[in-house]
């Protein structure tokens, strides 16, 4: 996704007050665009909740272009079970 578009659909999600209306706007952002792995990191670290975090990546993770650096996005979560729930969303991505 170009980074003005990024941009403005950042702030569309931050623009929300409530969890579900954030998710509502990234799910409908995602549908029709690709992101790289920066990309899908700074939107999860916008969100506040573990568990929107990861809904943010289960919608994100099949738009992501750069595959080889998914290892990066560990990095936006704090807590171990939360990596470990991410990995999870991550490998059921994965090309076969």
């Amino acid at each position: 996704m170009p980074d003005e578009e990024f941009a403005a659909l950042a702030r569309a999600v931050a623009d929300e007050a409530f969890s579900e209306n954030k998710l509502a706007v990234l799910r409908e952002g995602s549908s029709t665009h690709y992101f790289v792995v920066g990309q899908v990191i700074a939107m999860i670290e916008r969100l506040a909740f573990s568990a929107d975090k990861l809904a943010a990546l289960e919608l994100m993770a099949p738009r992501i272009l750069d595959r080889d650096q998914t290892y990066r996005i560990y990095g936006a979560f704090t807590f171990s079970a939360d990596k470990d729930a991410a990995r999870q969303i991550l490998e059921r991505q994965q090309p076969r």
